[in-house]
């Protein structure tokens, strides 16, 4: 697994605290949990609303069991950018721990009535004769696209039925559920009550080495630089790197540094974040050897996947003070300024004119009837019968003398 090492321990010793309730086996109660998680990047990854979390250990999450032999924690919820080993991360550890693995795509099933059948069905504990005879483990992949009456059927049932209709269906096996937007409105009420586990991003040497490795094994020759900058492009995506290379592959052509400059990478889950978009604008990739064009252009594309400009650009005229850089004639200084000066002339002289256009076009597409707005377009509008509406309603009438 590509995966960082730390979040692959963190989730096998969460599942292993399972072995009780599912398999009928004592916990063993050496190590702690908090051991595995002193390895990882950041100290915030468990559950962010609750500090005490942090420093749980094997032994108190032992006393805190409850009468079914299960954990305090019922589902354990994966975060991080796409394309980084999160679904493998789950399906890999889940097998190892001897789970047969269910997985459910939350962002198909929009209704609640589907996603409960499923849910429900994956958690069976009757077996049938062509079942499987491990249980099962469900993972829920993308969470953060489920409607939020799904997501709170889900914590409902992480919680504990309180009524006689659900009382059949009470928690008996462990759910894992992926997410890309761990902020999402619809997943508050799961942050609460989840074991939230951060996937960080992986680095681009260490996911160039892997493309090596692959690339080696199928007989392909691809200089590392060349990777490289493979991974920059494509913002260290395993999954786009690898489809990438079959594409190139396949094409019948050496791989250069020239083919990869021309790609251009669709960006799955483009939305970015306010605090993913200030992180790439002011951290340096930790690579010494990075093309600045291929840099220029994710930054231009995180920025463009920003729903929210205003605040952005006042995080950036905030926090560019604090940022440490070798610069004694403060020329960077200056040019972000003067930047930052041409971007409030353009908020007070050209986005206020588009507003208020926008407004304007809104108010008429208000105002026209049902029948007639089914067949008028926004771009039509604008292009072909606005332009001539004052021509239309109020026509130039020459006077003609005798």
């Amino acid at each position: 697994m590509s995966s960082f090492k730390g979040s692959n321990r963190t989730l096998l010793t969460w599942l292993k605290l399972w072995d009780h309730c599912v398999f009928g086996k004592k916990l063993k109660r050496t190590g702690t949990i908090n051991d595995f998680i002193k390895v990882q990047s950041k100290p915030l990854h468990l559950s962010y609303e609750n500090r005490r979390h942090q420093e749980i250990t094997a032994e108190t999450l032992n006393r805190q069991l409850d009468a079914h032999g299960r954990p305090e924690f019922k589902v354990a919820l994966l975060s991080g950018p796409p394309g980084i080993g999160k679904t493998t991360m789950a399906h890999m550890v889940a097998r190892h721990c001897g789970y047969h693995v269910q997985e459910i795509n939350a962002s198909d099933d929009r209704t609640l009535e589907s996603f409960s059948r499923l849910l429900s069905g994956a958690l069976q504990m009757k077996r049938t004769l062509d079942a499987t005879p491990k249980p099962h483990c469900v993972i829920v992949d993308e969470i953060d696209g489920a409607p939020a009456p799904s997501v709170n059927y889900l914590v409902a049932l992480a919680k504990g039925a309180t009524n006689k209709k659900s009382r059949s269906m009470l928690l008996r096996r462990p759910i894992i559920c992926i997410c890309n937007d761990l902020y999402a409105p619809a997943l508050r009420d799961l942050r609460r009550i989840a074991l939230v586990l951060h996937v960080p991003p992986l680095e681009t040497q260490r996911l160039a080495e892997r493309l090596l490795q692959i690339c080696e094994s199928e007989d392909l020759t691809i200089q590392i630089s060349v990777l490289r900058s493979l991974c920059q492009k494509a913002d260290n995506d395993i999954r786009s790197c690898i489809n990438t290379l079959q594409l190139l592959v396949c094409s019948g052509c050496t791989v250069t540094h020239s083919d990869v400059e021309k790609l251009t990478f669709g960006s799955k889950d483009s939305k970015r974040s306010l605090f993913d978009v200030w992180a790439e604008v002011f951290r340096l990739p930790r690579l010494k050897r990075f093309i600045f064009s291929i840099r220029c252009e994710k930054v231009l594309t995180a920025v463009a996947h920003c729903e929210q400009e205003d605040r952005l650009f006042d995080g950036l005229f905030e926090n560019y003070p604090l940022i440490q850089f070798k610069d004694r004639h403060l020329r960077a200084i200056r040019a972000g300024l003067c930047w930052a000066q041409f971007m409030d002339h353009l908020n007070r002289l050209v986005l206020s004119r588009i507003d208020r256009n926008t407004t304007m076009l809104q108010s008429v597409l208000s105002d026209l009837s049902m029948e007639i707005r089914a067949l008028v377009d926004r771009s039509d509008l604008v292009i072909d019968v606005l332009p001539f509406l004052l021509l239309i309603v109020q026509p130039e009438i020459t006077s003609v003398t005798g």
